[in-house]
């Protein structure tokens, strides 16, 4: 079974690698090759894909053993401020694939397709891909609008998809 070294952490004062990922050199195109794709969001954050393995398990007698049943790939949730047309692009973008007559339409494309995070060194050279293969827009939210606080509005975008790999550069 592989296994893994784990360092120390670099707060000992220790410099980080040429070659690090930070939390903001990253890119993302949700749904790509459609009639929205060169319509510009302003992202604040994005989850990686994950997965969880549901488990069985089994009794031999004498002990309890668990083992992976299927694997499950979590949800990715988009963070988005809310300018220009944001809310309502995303808005059209959902019911592109649903129609109040007809429900929803067949997969067309429009509300079904792949969506791609691209991920960077600090250096601006590309680290590796997650690919996301059959994604959909499951729910849109926005922030409570409030005169409690004066910052800029966000949409919170949950995207389902079949599975994803992800390719190193």
């Amino acid at each position: 079974m592989p296994g893994f070294k784990i360092l120390p952490s670099m707060s000992d004062g220790r410099e980080i690698p040429s070659r690090a990922v930070y939390t903001y050199t990253w890119k993302l195109n949700v749904l790509g090759n459609n009639e929205y794709e060169e319509t510009s969001f302003y992202p604040k954050s994005v989850t990686p894909p994950s997965f969880s393995y549901s488990t069985m398990e089994f009794d031999s007698g004498h002990a309890v053993y668990e083992i992976p049943k299927s694997r499950k790939w979590n949800d990715i949730k988009v963070v988005l401020y809310d300018v220009h047309n944001t809310n309502k692009d995303i808005h059209n973008m959902v019911y592109s694939g649903w129609s109040r007559d007809k429900g929803l339409k067949p997969v067309s494309g429009l509300h079904v397709g792949d969506s791609v995070i691209e991920v960077a060194y600090n250096t601006g050279e590309p680290a590796y891909t997650w690919n996301l293969f059959n994604s959909w827009i499951k729910a849109v939210s926005s922030a409570d609008l409030t005169y409690e606080s004066s910052g800029v509005n966000q949409l919170t975008i949950t995207v389902g998809y079949t599975w994803a790999d992800i390719v190193s550069h």
